[in-house]
């Protein structure tokens, strides 16, 4: 029952997509009483550092989403790289027809270099107990387009991500950067997900649209806007995220983006449009709250490869619960400046692993 509940979910996120597609008969772009013309994408719009740690929340936990770790770049550029994934997304969403509809709207492409950390909970006697969840790390490429509907306030971003689970980076990376190295647990990188390496894939689709729009009595902005959303692949999922920012708000409403993907922030593109207001410069508060059905995540329940400790489904929770909070202040020369707070609900049932998970996150962007 539950894991019908879960494809539900993802159908739905995937069925309300594709419908958004279809062009609207009653307010078609050329019926509108003024004229938007469609600017073409710069080379570069700039570009995005994200670091995640659980060390940001509290110096004494080291485990779950430990860490992460990635670069995006942003314009037209990104689509002609020798190891950009553009021409196959592109491929992808012209035989699913989900640029039917687009046709007249903004579009931007990212690119996103990235390593996410995993790690169980190591006592400095005992090491990594068996009821808790492997260790885990994916070292990944991703490409993304973004078609921005201003009109109709709304978009459409399709992702395909192209990773390897259980690689030897992961690992010097957990030993340099939480130390793992030290502690008893270094024999047992024999029990991550896919050790050595597997080859692994996500293709994932989202529409989000904005739902209010208002100022303050202090002469801030409060926004309100919805995502919905599909994944198939190493996470197979349906999602639907509610989020909100209030302050001083300049930027366009899709500019900020505080939904999770491959558990780092889902990128977005840097805005190349003037900032108005308050001398450009954002200061605004933001929050989300996200409701997952998972039905597989390969990071606990491993892939084709044999993994030494690995949960099955009924082992897991595929209902899932996240909560998001932030700071975002722009500063000169374009440059973003986010913190937050991210806390998911346990996926693991029972035993050691079945715990909440916490972490922190700082984002730099700079846009051109």
């Amino acid at each position: 029952m539950l894991r019908t509940l879960c494809f539900l979910l993802i159908a739905v996120g995937l069925l309300d997509v594709a419908i958004a597609q279809k062009p609207a008969t009653s307010r078609s772009v050329g019926e509108t009483p003024f004229a938007f013309a469609v600017e073409p994408e710069p080379f570069s719009t700039g570009w995005q550092i994200v670091l995640d740690n659980d060390a940001l929340v509290s110096h004494s936990r080291d485990r779950d989403y430990t860490g992460g770790f990635a670069v995006a770049l942003g314009g037209s550029r990104v689509a002609n790289y020798r190891v950009s994934l553009d021409p196959a997304l592109t491929w992808i969403n012209k035989k699913l027809h989900l640029d039917d509809g687009w046709q007249r709207v903004s579009r931007d492409h990212l690119m996103q270099i990235g390593l996410t950390l995993f790690t169980p909970e190591i006592d400095s006697v005992n090491g990594p107990a068996f009821d808790d969840r492997p260790f885990a790390n994916l070292l990944f490429v991703e490409n993304s387009q973004y078609m921005i509907d201003e009109i109709f306030e709304r978009t459409f971003q399709s992702t395909l991500t192209v990773g390897i689970l259980g690689s030897n980076a992961g690992e010097a990376a957990q030993d340099a950067v939480h130390g793992l190295g030290r502690l008893p647990g270094k024999g047992d990188y024999g029990r991550q997900i896919s050790d050595g390496g597997e080859l692994t894939a996500r293709y994932a689709v989202s529409r989000q649209s904005l739902l209010l729009s208002s100022f303050t009595r202090l002469g801030n902005t409060f926004e309100l806007k919805y995502r919905v959303g599909g994944d198939i692949g190493y996470i197979t999922e349906g999602s639907a995220t509610l989020a909100f920012r209030w302050g001083r708000v300049a930027s366009p409403w899709w500019s900020y983006a505080p939904t999770r993907s491959n558990y780092l922030p889902q990128a977005v593109p840097n805005s190349r449009h003037d900032f108005r207001g308050f001398g450009g410069r954002d200061f605004y508060l933001w929050s989300a709250i996200t409701l997952r059905a998972r039905a597989y995540n390969a990071l606990l329940q491993g892939q084709f490869r044999d993994s030494e400790l690995t949960f099955s489904g009924g082992e897991l929770n595929h209902i899932l619960g996240e909560l998001s909070v932030g700071v975002n202040r722009r500063f000169g020369n374009a440059v973003d400046v986010s913190f937050a707070l991210h806390f998911q609900t346990n996926e693991i049932k029972y035993g050691t692993g079945a715990r909440t998970v916490r972490w922190g996150g700082l984002t730099i962007r700079k846009s051109f």
